[in-house]
C-alpha cells in the first residue's frame, strides 16, 4: 500500500462495500501482533531460563 501511495482499501462482501481499512489500521495490527510475540518470548525465557 505504501509503495503505491494507497492509504485506504475497501472491505467487500458479496460485491458490497462493508467497510474501509487504512494503512494505519494495518500498522496497528502488526504492532499488536509483535507485542504478543515479544511477551511470549519473554515468558518463555523467564519460565525456562536460569534464575
Amino acid at each position: 500500500m505504501a509503495s503505491c501511495n494507497i492509504g485506504h482499501l475497501p472491505v467487500v462482501d458479496l460485491n458490497f462495500v462493508v467497510g474501509m481499512v487504512s494503512i494505519g489500521d494495518i500498522v496497528k495490527n502488526i504492532m499488536n501482533q509483535q507485542g504478543y510475540q515479544i511477551k511470549y518470548v519473554e515468558t518463555y525465557i523467564k519460565g525456562h531460563g536460569a534464575a
